[in-house]
């Protein structure tokens, strides 16, 4: 298990983006510069879970964006997942089609690429029970994109728009579903990321990522952190031995 620590400013009363947070990253994934690479070889599958769980009770905003890129495997395959689940930070589900995160009782976003080609909301905890995405996504070489997923605790919505680019060309996606994190995970989730591969394959990566607006649920290294009078960005890096 690999452990990566990202240190940053801490806002007066709510936690931004990697705000002196840690992400635990399982199976494959591994950082490549400032790219999370979660697989980038058949049948495989890999996650990178932020350590510090996140209030269900409160209302959230996140951004990131992804590359998925063929690397000699046609169609490319499988596909990322944005997540929420409570089994922990090292947690990662079923590969091929099912991205790292069916098996994991999870909700979040997918894009699915090879024949299964969705690209939507899931809330089942089945990757394949995503709507159908806009274009065929297993046929492209190169496929990026950002993408927003909201949460309003006041109403029970999630919701997410975003963009693919597919080739060079833009399509936009956009999903909105009900769905009561607090009363299907407990008080807290943990948020991350999955990918996974089957015979075919592609390289998989999380560009960027920013979190808004979201009560978080400090651990011990946190408040070290903050002690420690965290003004700046930071990185430090650090190995575990492998689970």
């Amino acid at each position: 298990m690999k452990n990566i620590l990202f240190a940053a400013a801490l806002a007066a009363t709510s936690m931004a983006a990697s705000a002196a947070d840690s992400m635990n990253l399982v199976g494959t994934a591994t950082m490549i510069g400032s790219d999370i690479q979660l697989v980038s070889q058949g049948g495989s599958g890999g996650a990178a879970w932020f350590v510090t769980p996140v209030s269900t009770t409160d209302s959230f905003n996140f951004d990131f964006a992804f590359s998925l890129q063929a690397n000699g495997s046609w169609p490319m395959a499988d596909g990322i997942t944005f997540a929420l689940q409570n089994n922990g930070t090292n947690a990662l589900g079923q590969f091929g089609g099912n991205l790292g995160y069916t098996g994991l009782n999870a909700v979040g976003s997918v894009i699915q690429t090879w024949y299964n080609n969705t690209a939507g909301l899931n809330i089942d905890g089945n990757a394949y029970n995503t709507q159908a995405a806009p274009v065929d996504l297993g046929s492209a070489d190169l496929v990026t994109g950002t993408q927003n997923v909201q949460y309003d605790a006041s109403t029970n919505t999630l919701s997410m728009t975003g963009t693919l680019n597919v080739d060079g060309s833009i399509y936009n996606i956009s999903d909105a579903q009900t769905i009561d994190l607090s009363a299907k995970f407990g008080d807290t989730m943990i948020m991350g990321f999955t990918g996974a591969t089957g015979g075919a394959h592609a390289d998989e990566r999380i560009t960027s990522s920013s979190l808004n607006s979201v009560a978080a649920v400090p651990e011990p290294e946190t408040y070290a952190l903050l002690l420690a009078g965290l003004g700046a960005l930071g990185f430090v890096a650090r190995r575990r031995k492998s689970l």
